[in-house]
């Protein structure tokens, strides 16, 4: 990789959400899943540097030591989408949970769940009956798409 004038390295291979840099920086000035043994090296070369690194990054262990470390968090989310159509954009909260719902062409929905669930208190395996128990109770656009939960 060859530095220029304006330009972005992006270290790693996650690039979904990241191809939004490409628009905005310009036709080649971004490099996408460059390998680079040492990030430090880029310093001064290039106006933004994304490491892309993943969860164990590398670049974050480099930059800033193990005091800068992924930890348990006591949150816990699913994701995911059911058939049949919801009528608008929801998002509930409760006490520790929260549930939302979109609309997707196709007659299909969209949902997201989170919990403040500490190890222990998930269930893998069980994940639907789970939410079920969370959130089946709850107001109707969350209780009509936990309903269609397969699994």
């Amino acid at each position: 990789m060859t530095p220029k004038q304006r330009t972005a390295a992006v270290v790693g291979g996650g690039i979904g959400g990241l191809a939004l840099l490409c628009g905005a920086a310009g036709e080649g000035a971004v490099a996408f899943g460059e390998r680079i043994a040492d990030i430090r090296s880029l310093g001064g070369s290039y106006d933004v540097v994304v490491a892309a690194d993943g969860l164990n990054s590398a670049a974050r262990t480099t930059l800033f030591g193990p005091v800068v470390a992924p930890g348990t968090s006591v949150a816990s989310s699913w994701r995911g989408t059911v058939d049949g159509e919801t009528g608008s954009v929801t998002e509930a909260w409760g006490e520790g949970l929260r549930f939302g719902v979109t609309p997707t062409p196709g007659g299909r929905t969209n949902w997201f769940a989170c919990a403040v669930a500490p190890e222990g208190r998930r269930d893998p395996g069980h994940e639907v009956a789970t939410l079920r128990a969370w959130f089946g109770h709850w107001h109707t656009g969350v209780r009509d798409t936990v309903d269609r939960l397969t699994g």
